[in-house]
């Protein structure tokens, strides 16, 4: 069921409506970090930092609403039975939780997100709000974060990331997609150079090639 966010009324149904999404340098920090963790990893032979991309699922019916918001029942509901026409015309239905379609629920989800993981331990960027990072005892780099919407690029210690999207998963429900492949429409290869330095190579002919049909077909 997706609502009719465009029935909202700005003030009273919703107050703010944006979607949060990382600064794309951020995520190119972030592997790079990753990468020269790695290369200091091997040489001082300790633990490997990784990099693990994961999906919320559902995201949005995660979050709480911060008002109270009604929908009419959907006609599906009078196709599977579940009540008639009349009754449907004559009831409506309490959202409880956010919807897909409602304009605010990115920024519910984000809010219900945020909280999960300061309760984790991250702290949130004041360089970019959706940059959350980690700190070891020794106030060293241990976790490093960035969202946009629902997908999540995630890189620190291997243990590290292993304990959080287990301590995650006791609260949201996610798919985990291993190393980052493909990511915001970028598709990225894990190369080694000549001097065999690890390296990443980006790519996005995909959407190159949608672009060119969608505008210049």
């Amino acid at each position: 069921i997706v609502t009719q966010g465009f029935a909202m009324v700005p003030g009273q149904d919703y107050m703010e409506s944006f979607s949060l999404v990382v600064n794309d340098m951020m995520n190119h920090m972030v592997l790079g970090i990753t990468l020269w963790q790695n290369k200091q990893a091997q040489k001082e032979k300790t633990e490997e930092w990784v990099n693990v991309v994961y999906d919320d699922e559902a995201a949005f019916l995660m979050a709480e609403h911060e008002t109270k918001l009604y929908i009419e029942p959907p006609h599906v509901l009078v196709q599977l039975g579940f009540m008639t026409e009349e009754e449907r015309r004559m009831n409506v239905l309490e959202l409880k939780k956010a919807m897909y379609g409602n304009i605010d629920s990115p920024l519910l989800f984000f809010k219900k997100k945020r909280g999960i993981m300061e309760q984790l331990g991250l702290m949130q960027s004041q360089t970019d709000p959706c940059l959350f990072y980690r700190l070891h005892k020794a106030n060293d780099l241990e976790l490093l974060l960035t969202l946009h919407v629902d997908d999540t690029l995630l890189s620190g210690w291997k243990s590290t990331v292993e304990k959080y999207l287990a301590d995650l998963q006791k609260e949201l429900k996610i798919e985990i997609l291993g190393p980052i492949h493909k990511h915001l429409g970028v598709w990225w290869e894990w190369k080694t150079d000549e001097n065999g330095d690890e390296y990443l190579e980006a790519s996005m002919d995909g959407m190159v090639d949608e672009i060119t049909e969608a505008f210049y077909k």
